[in-house]
């Protein structure tokens, strides 16, 4: 009898022992959706009783991220800020960004007031409980917005594949003009008659003077209630001042600050869910295509490759070494040009610097070519290296010329309507696939490279693709089987030896945590057993 009860009370202390344990493990783990989005409810209602911003879920993560923040006031990557009442949203601009801090005239620090629709127009910012300004910091009259918008119109090709990112359909998006358009899926719609294709401005043929007044007068008609426009008004509805909205998303620094943006467009949609989970995946997925580069691609190489950007612009070659292009060079695992500090790029005159600029990119093992062609169907590589002048070249050559050694690559390897380029409109929104596509060029058949997903660069002696509304179907195939980013993240996680993780933060993920604990329960089962 006392060794049977001394066997069930060794039981039950172990039993605590190891429900202590799993209590404790448990907690580690990133909470699911679920328990997300009932984290963190806030008291305040609105007059309907309702705060539709009480979870944590539908607000922007301030970081790279899938899970909402935990505050109500969220400021992503100073340049913009969010702050959530009950069943609005107040979005401030704050113009933080490197272009913006350089060009302070190019970026406006608006207020933006969006509110759900048939609600009364917010007046008290719920974080200070002060009233909320009538005019921005900069002296623009604050804009008030009904969301989730109903009639978009886009004049210009930058900000639509953030639409495209966070699915705005063909419903919403009402007016756009296609003159200079990529996207397959956006040239079946407006094929179809779903979008409405209007001219955003015509240009005089005499004095290039600009004529917006039809396409206003279109925003007009289809009573447009919001419009997201440049620093150079493209696209802007002329007679409706209070729709314009001033995307900066392609003008930020980095391909994945670019990409980052979709959280802004989200906003006006009540998408930030989706936005912050989309952004996640892009950022993982970079992350994974930046480690295999360095472990599983450079560390074998003598050493890294070097890169450099250029172009023939009018009467000058110019290298290119803006943050942009020299972070895509160092992602892909390769020592990038670097200029002198504060400026852009450097201009050499073709007709006395051609030799000086020959000699500055003279050892580059990459030369990426952004010089436009608006036909490139009849070009091969020797037309490029002639509008380079690599054909008159005198002394060592340069070693991107064909035969030794190095590579001439070409940013136009997708064309779509009016000969435009891929890399100036998905590739913005795209980083993980611009990435892998620039890897894969520099080192060859690495990581999967789907061939219905957006390309973007190509060799010198390749043909270009050009895209129709043929292309769609094909396209959102692959993203629906998740061939062109979640696959793509996947392949390069198995492709990085995986010695070379022992160090990293990976080992305590989600999946690492379980698996401990799977272990802990199953030998506690084992010792039950025995003593039972």
């Amino acid at each position: 009898m006392n060794n049977t009860s001394s066997k069930r009370t060794t039981m039950r202390t172990f039993v605590f022992l190891m429900m202590m344990l799993a209590a404790s493990t448990l907690s580690m783990i990133t909470p699911t959706s679920a328990q997300q989005n009932d984290d963190e409810k806030q008291t305040m209602i609105d007059h309907d009783g309702t705060d539709h911003y009480s979870s944590r879920s539908v607000r922007l993560s301030s970081d790279t991220t899938n899970i909402g923040s935990n505050e109500r006031k969220i400021l992503i990557e100073n340049d913009y800020e969010v702050t959530y009442g009950t069943y609005f949203k107040i979005v401030r601009m704050k113009c933080g960004f490197d272009h913006a801090v350089k060009n302070p005239g190019k970026c406006t620090k608006n207020t933006y007031v969006l509110r759900k629709r048939g609600t009364d127009v917010p007046t008290i910012d719920p974080n200070t409980n002060e009233m909320i300004e009538l005019v921005s910091e900069d002296g623009t009259e604050t804009r008030h917005f009904e969301i989730p918008a109903t009639s978009i119109a886009v004049g210009g090709t930058f900000a639509l594949a953030y639409l495209e990112a966070l699915d705005v359909d063909a419903e919403t998006l009402k007016l756009i003009d296609s003159q200079y358009m990529h996207s397959p899926c956006m040239q079946l719609a407006v094929q179809n008659g779903e979008i409405i294709d209007q001219a955003s401005a015509v240009y005089d043929p005499v004095d290039w003077s600009v004529d917006t007044t039809a396409w206003s007068a279109k925003c007009d008609e289809l009573n447009v209630d919001l419009t997201f426009t440049d620093e150079y008004g493209t696209g802007k509805c002329g007679n409706r001042e209070e729709v314009n909205v001033l995307f900066h998303g392609n003008a930020d620094d980095t391909a994945i600050l670019r990409a980052e943006w979709v959280k802004f467009v989200s906003l006006f949609f009540d998408k930030e869910q989706f936005a912050n989970e989309y952004f996640a995946l892009e950022s993982d997925a970079v992350e994974a295509i930046k480690t295999y580069v360095e472990k599983g691609i450079v560390a074998s190489l003598s050493e890294k490759k070097t890169c450099v950007w250029v172009q023939k612009m009018g009467s000058y070659y110019e290298i290119l070494h803006d943050t942009f292009r020299t972070s895509l060079c160092v992602d892909a695992g390769m020592l990038a040009y670097q200029g002198e500090a504060g400026f852009l790029k450097k201009a050499f005159a073709i007709d006395t610097q051609q030799e000086a600029f020959h000699s500055a990119i003279r050892d580059y093992d990459v030369v990426v070519d952004e010089s436009y062609f608006y036909d490139v169907s009849s070009l091969n590589r020797s037309a490029y290296e002639s509008n380079l002048a690599f054909d008159q070249l005198s002394g060592q050559t340069v070693k991107a010329k064909d035969g030794n050694g190095g590579l001439l690559l070409r940013v136009d390897a997708s064309r779509g309507n009016g000969m435009t380029d891929d890399l100036k409109e998905s590739g913005e929104v795209r980083p993980a696939l611009l990435l892998n596509d620039l890897v894969t060029n520099v080192y060859g058949g690495t990581l999967s490279n789907d061939d219905a997903c957006p390309k973007y660069f190509r060799n010198a002696d390749e043909s270009a693709i050009y895209v129709t509304h043929e292309n769609c179907a094909a396209l959102e195939n692959a993203d629906n089987e998740k061939k062109c980013v979640t696959d793509l993240k996947e392949e390069a996680e198995r492709k990085t030896p995986s010695a070379l993780f022992a160090d990293s933060s990976a080992i305590t993920t989600r999946d690492a945590i379980v698996a401990t604990f799977g272990v802990s329960i199953a030998t506690a089962l084992s010792v039950l057993f025995a003593i039972a």
